[in-house]
């Protein structure tokens, strides 16, 4: 570029010459400017023989810068050898050509620096386009991780509520075998109640059939016949009514109360039964057996309804009869019955406990 330079300084120098008066003597800007360079063209008529005129010293320098102009332009390529004589026009001719290279060069890095302008303004703003998509994308990252790890505690309570509903699940389950136990039971003392019920029913019926007075309810204050009566018969039929439900609780309570007795005494009796035969049995004999899973028959007896106690009470005393029948009858040498006296022989036959506690 410095060799460039100054080949366009020569060429300056040379176009400014007074002897060549290319440019009419006006200052011309710097050849490696960014400015064209305007070449006037062939002045017409211009006569070369003007240098004879001149002075020895200004022709013989002028000569000298044509001829090193010359070499400039060979060492360029525009010439292929260094002519040997100085021609003037064709030397002006090449420079007219260089001029032309240099402004259609200086024209086109002219166009190059706006586009490369262009192309850094855009990737400038491809670079603050990275920028932002590399900001985003770790803005994504971030969130990313964040979803993750809220999917982590969402399968965590996920887990959680499904071991406790399956627990739930088991109670409720439970709970459902001891509503239906409780329910079976429930439904199985209500239609002990309205058996009990319609017993008292047709006991009032045959009551009132059977007594000789109108009267149906033997009240604790009787009224008579000749007093007067409300005259709303809601009110008689509420007060006959909450005397009936009087009456049954009473009695209802009075049963109960002989039930358990009852119960009580069925119980005693078991007991004495069962240490008879605890005193009669064999040391080697094993004793009346009871499963495992069975209740005792006291619990039973206790808790269960009439229906289940007459079966319980039936079966268990049914055993000890067994028992009893097989100690005091069948294993007793015969040789007993014959001690008694001949007058009783016709009533001392061979009897079972079955005869005396048959199940009514």
């Amino acid at each position: 570029m410095h060799f460039f330079n100054h080949i366009m300084n020569d060429l300056d120098l040379f176009s400014n010459s007074p002897s060549l008066n290319l440019t009419n003597h006006q200052h011309e800007p710097p050849i490696y400017s960014s400015t064209p360079l305007v070449v006037i063209e062939k002045p017409p008529c211009v006569s070369t023989s003007s240098s004879f005129f001149l002075p020895l010293t200004e022709n013989t320098q002028n000569n000298e810068q044509l001829v090193k102009l010359n070499e400039d332009l060979c060492l360029l390529g525009l010439f292929d050898f260094i002519p040997k004589t100085i021609n003037i026009d064709q030397t002006v001719t090449v420079c007219r050509q260089l001029v032309k290279n240099y402004n259609k060069l200086s024209h086109d890095k002219h166009i190059l620096h706006e586009k490369l302008k262009k192309y850094e303004s855009e990737q400038i703003k491809f670079e603050k386009r990275e920028d932002t998509s590399k900001h985003d994308i770790d803005c994504l990252q971030i969130k990313k991780e964040r979803l993750s790890d809220d999917i982590q505690q969402y399968i965590t309570k996920i887990n959680q509520l499904t071991q406790l509903i399956q627990t739930k699940d088991k109670e409720i389950r439970r709970l459902n075998q001891i509503f239906n136990q409780q329910n079976a039971l429930a439904k199985h003392q209500y239609r002990t109640l309205e058996k009990q019920m319609d017993k008292l029913k047709e006991r009032i019926l045959i009551f009132e059939k059977n007594r000789s007075t109108p009267s149906t309810i033997d009240y604790s204050s009787p009224l008579l016949l000749n007093e007067s009566i409300p005259s709303s018969s809601s009110s008689s039929s509420e007060i006959l009514l909450k005397k009936i439900c009087h009456d049954y609780d009473q009695k209802h309570r009075l049963l109960m109360i002989e039930n358990d007795q009852l119960r009580q005494c069925v119980i005693d009796i078991y007991r004495q039964l069962e240490r008879l035969l605890l005193i009669h049995r064999k040391p080697t004999e094993k004793f009346i057996e009871n499963n495992n899973n069975e209740e005792s028959f006291e619990t039973q007896l206790m808790h269960l309804p009439c229906d289940a106690v007459n079966e319980i009470v039936q079966r268990y005393f049914l055993k000890i009869y067994d028992k009893l029948d097989q100690y005091m009858l069948h294993e007793k040498p015969l040789q007993q019955f014959s001690t008694f006296p001949s007058e009783n022989k016709d009533i001392k036959q061979k009897t079972s406990l079955h005869d005396h506690f048959l199940p009514s």
